[in-house]
């Protein structure tokens, strides 16, 4: 399994989002926090939980922005994330 963070605009963000529904396999994770009511963001992000070497990595290695987590980090950055969009 490999982490990432990936930083984008929020169209890009549900984009992959909706990739990540059609590609899901077993033990991958996307979670994105969603912006609280009222408050609008220039730049969303997501931290993703990815096979090596499937379609879901090739979305996310297409996106400019990211940065390799290690697991640790990847339940930090999840457990801070108070309000999120998930795909199991």
């Amino acid at each position: 399994m490999k982490y990432y963070k990936v930083q984008s605009n929020r169209k890009k963000i549900t984009s992959l989002i909706e990739s990540f529904r059609r590609n899901l396999s077993n033990g991958e994770k996307l979670i994105s926090p969603r912006p609280e009511a009222g408050k609008t963001t220039l730049y969303y992000y997501a931290i993703v939980c990815v096979n090596d070497g499937g379609l879901n990595e090739a979305s996310v290695l297409a996106i400019k922005n990211k940065k390799e987590l290690n697991c640790t980090d990847f339940e930090s950055e999840k457990s801070a994330i108070k309000f999120f969009w998930c795909v199991p």
